[in-house]
């Protein structure tokens, strides 16, 4: 018996040992993943600004800077924001950019706004026919 009172110490240093690097892991999980959260929101809203921008303009620039964020949007964003903006920019593509009838390319774009909502709440109530009566362009 006396030789299982000097175990009990060293049981509880590793068990304590093991917890700790189990929460550290843990707790840096949840920070890569609020970091990653954060910044999606921050791409996205910038995407969404530079669709704003070439359905308003005729600029190149403009057009230039949205193609590459929606690149960039490739290594961070998920998947289903992914195949959204896939969709969308190929139907840009077939249609030579924004077309004038918006009742084509809103639900569309209400789609990838859905996604992203998706992935950066919880939850949201919207429906993507509410954000198509609401998506400011032409």
């Amino acid at each position: 018996m006396a030789d299982l009172n000097f175990v009990w110490p060293i049981v509880a240093i590793i068990v304590t040992a093991i917890v700790g690097i189990l929460t550290y892991w843990y707790q840096k999980r949840l920070d890569r993943l609020a970091t990653l959260n954060e910044l999606r929101r921050q791409k996205y809203t910038e995407y969404l600004n530079a669709l704003h921008n070439v359905a308003h303009t005729d600029d190149a620039e403009n057009l230039k800077i949205f193609q590459t964020l929606g690149l960039a949007l490739t290594a961070i964003a998920s998947d289903e924001v992914i195949l959204r903006i896939g969709e969308f920019t190929n139907y840009m593509h077939n249609t030579q950019i924004i077309p004038k009838d918006s009742s084509i390319f809103k639900p569309q774009i209400a789609k990838i706004i859905l996604a992203m909502r998706r992935d950066c709440f919880q939850s949201s109530s919207l429906r993507l026919e509410d954000l198509v009566s609401i998506i400011p362009l032409r």
